[in-house]
Parts: structure tokens; sequence; C-alpha cells
């Protein structure tokens, strides 16, 4: 990102916190406590928070330096220590870390979380395309398919209420996992709240955590300075930093959260998996659709 980016940026967040800021203090100035007025300016500093952690935890591209990001977060605080009956349910403050859990609790999985298949060769992925239509009616033929990146992270299981997070596991043998929740809860574009799934009982989402390479660098680079311990792959420090018992830990690490399935409480109305990923979470892996064997060998080439 140019300096000059970086700038408008800037300058865009100033007038945002400047807004935020100056229309509550005119709700206490007047004598007027405006619920509705500050949970919309809250809704203003928390949507620019998310914007900021989509930016630097997923695209790994920076849209604020990080004293503009501490401005923003503070500012957001402040208005929440003020008015705290008015806190909304997916701000941001909330994911900092929790207490230190002694041990992680071993949780089963609804549904086991069983591991995904390989292929090595063009003729492999021809062969499983085939197998699929040999499993298909004559007027089912030759269904497009969605190809997404295959990541390399900690695979784990995201529970919502009403639309509320309230557990996360990791895949772990797959049928038994560890509850991760409190750690799970500081991963910065992890939603805390889906809005669409306000109305459905239970919504479990799959997906990946894992260290952009940017952020790994940077972590390794601070521990380099005070003389700690380094990771030897971005794998293997999402992991560690995901198991750690001390939230906090957690918290300081650049982890990001990338969805590949819903596997329970999609409307019957969503029938592909693109339309799964826009209700559930906007950090959905980048796609290529395609239908036919040669088709899809092209789409491989180009993710």
């Amino acid at each position: 990102m140019t300096d000059a980016t970086l700038s408008n940026n800037s300058k865009n967040l100033s007038a945002q916190v400047q807004s935020a800021t100056s229309n509550i203090a005119s709700s206490a100035n007047d004598g007027t406590n405006n619920n509705a007025e500050i949970v919309s300016q809250m809704r203003t500093l928390i949507e620019s928070l998310k914007q900021h952690n989509y930016a630097y935890y997923v695209l790994d591209n920076p849209i604020l330096e990080d004293s503009e990001y501490d401005q923003l977060r503070r500012s957001l605080l402040e208005i929440e220590e003020e008015y705290p009956d008015l806190v909304q349910p997916d701000s941001p403050i909330n994911q900092v870390g929790d207490m230190p859990l002694s041990a992680f609790t071993q949780v089963t999985h609804d549904i086991p979380m069983l591991s995904l298949g390989n292929v090595f060769e063009y003729d492999d992925l021809r062969d499983f395309m085939r197998r699929v239509n040999d499993r298909l009616s004559d007027s089912q033929q030759n269904p497009e398919y969605e190809m997404e990146l295959k990541l390399d992270g900690l695979a784990v299981s995201l529970k919502y209420e009403h639309g509320k997070f309230v557990q996360a596991v990791t895949r772990g043998d797959g049928q038994t996992g560890e509850d991760i929740t409190q750690n799970a809860k500081t991963i910065r574009n992890l939603p805390l709240w889906i809005a669409d799934a306000a109305d459905i009982e239970l919504l479990e989402v799959r997906g990946e955590v894992l260290m952009p390479k940017a952020g790994f660098e940077r972590l390794n680079r601070l521990s380099e300075a005070s003389e700690g311990k380094t990771f030897a792959n971005p794998r293997n420090a999402a992991a560690g930093s995901l198991r750690q018992l001390d939230p906090a830990i957690a918290a300081s690490r650049p982890l990001a959260f990338y969805g590949y399935s819903v596997n329970q409480g999609l409307p019957e109305s969503i029938d592909t998996q693109s339309g799964g990923a826009g209700m559930a979470h906007r950090a959905w892996l980048h796609r290529q659709r395609c239908r036919s064997g040669r088709q899809s060998t092209r789409r491989a080439d180009l993710l």
C-alpha cells in the first residue's frame, strides 16, 4: 500500500472518529440521551474496525497505521465505557482474551470432521468428476463445481446460536476436539455475531485458522528482538497460538479465520457453496467455477 493511500485512509478515519464522538457529545450537551444515535455511532466505529481487521489479518494489506487503528479502537472503548448497556454483541473490544484456562475441555463433534481428499494429477481430478456423474441422474449430469484454495492451517468448527458465536472446537481426531472458544474469540476477523443467522437455532461453520505470512514474519521479528522463541512456519505458529491456555497470548498473535463450509443450519433456500459463504462469513476462500474436466484443470492452474 502506498503512502498516499494510507494518508487518504487516515483522513477518512479521522472524519469517522470525529463524527462519531462529536455527535455523542452533542447529545450529552443538550441533555438528551438518544440511544439510537449512540448505537449508530458505535456501529460506524465497529464497521470501520472490522474493515481494518479484514484488510490486516486476511488480506495482509493494512489500510491504517497502527497508531490510527489504536485511536479508532480507543474511541469505541470510551463510548462503550460510558454507555455499557448499549455495547453491541459483535464489538471487537470483546476480542482481547479472557481468564487463563487450566486445561482444554474435550468436545464430541455433532458431525465428524473428516479429512479432505487429495488428488495430485489432472487425471485423478477427472476420475473424481466421472465418479460424481456416475451417481447422478441424466438431468443432473456435469454439475457446476466451485474450486477453492486449500489452506494449510488448523481446522476448526464454529457454532452460532441465533446468530451469536458460542463455541469453537478443533478437529482433533475427527470425532473429538478441544474447546478453544476463548482463544477463537480473540481472532480479529472472526464474527462474534452473524445477523443473517439470528433466526437459526444452530449454525455450524467450519474452516481454517491460520497466520498470514506477513503477520508470521512480523511475529518472528518481534520474538527475535526480545530473544524469545521463533516459529518454524506459519501453520505451527497458528496451531501453537490457538492451543495457549492463556487467551491473552492468542489475542496478541496475528491469526485469521477462513471458512469453507456450513455443516449445520444452512437454510434450504441456499443451495450453493458461495451462497453459504456469503451468509456465514465474508472471509471465505477465493473460488473459481467450472463444469467440465477441461475447465477444472484450467481453473486449478489459475488458483
